[in-house]
């Protein structure tokens, strides 16, 4: 009877000890997945205040290459470079919704067209009376301050990126990762091509020792 009872104790103990630790584990997977899902939605917000943005600037590279085009005719090839990226960007942009894998497309994009936007500003640089010109002082404060809002959107996204993909690296919150195929994000890593090429002729005008 002693022997039935002391088993029956032990037996209830060990189903309560593996009841706690179902119900702890569930817990945790709850709570990481609405974890997860939080920062997949802040993902998804901040990223679109770099839509925005990149919309603007999509919209203010046309009236650029047309100022200066009108000083630097002979820059053809640059001028057809810049509509063309700007196409792909475009496109690029518009498909971004659908995943990572077209964000990845949209950055590389990005990337190049902000380097042939800091070459079209070298060149509207180089003359004089354009680069004195009402037109083009408006035009690239509002470029430059849109360059500035896409900086600080994209160091907004990339935060909510980092703490997502750690999320999905670390020991054990992967498996919850794993199980609801939660996946990493890429960083919107782009330059400045304004705030860089302002640098750039600071440095070329500066005095020599």
């Amino acid at each position: 009877m002693n022997l039935l009872n002391i088993t029956d104790h032990e037996s209830f103990a060990v189903f309560a000890v593996i009841g706690g630790i179902v119900f702890v584990v569930l817990v945790y997977g709850i709570v990481t997945y609405n974890r997860f899902v939080k920062l997949r939605q802040l993902c998804k917000e901040s990223f679109s205040d770099i839509d925005t943005e990149l919309v603007r600037r999509h919209d203010l590279i046309p009236n650029l290459v047309n100022i200066v085009k009108g000083y630097a005719k002979h820059e053809r090839e640059l001028f057809e470079s810049v509509t063309a990226i700007r196409g792909r960007a475009m496109e690029a942009l518009a498909a971004s919704e659908h995943g990572s894998r077209d964000q990845r497309a949209l950055i590389q994009q990005e990337g190049l067209l902000g380097q042939l936007l800091s070459k079209l500003v070298v060149v509207a640089e180089s003359y004089p009376d354009l680069k004195a010109s009402e037109n083009y002082r408006k035009l690239m404060e509002e470029l430059s301050m849109t360059e500035d809002r896409i900086q600080a959107a994209r160091r907004f996204f990339n935060a909510n990126v980092r703490e997502l993909n750690s999320l999905v690296e670390q020991f054990p919150s992967s498996l919850v990762a794993r199980s609801f195929k939660f996946e990493q994000q890429p960083f919107f890593d782009i330059e400045n091509p304004i705030k860089r090429e302002a640098v750039s002729v600071a440095g070329l005008n500066s005095p020599q020792a």
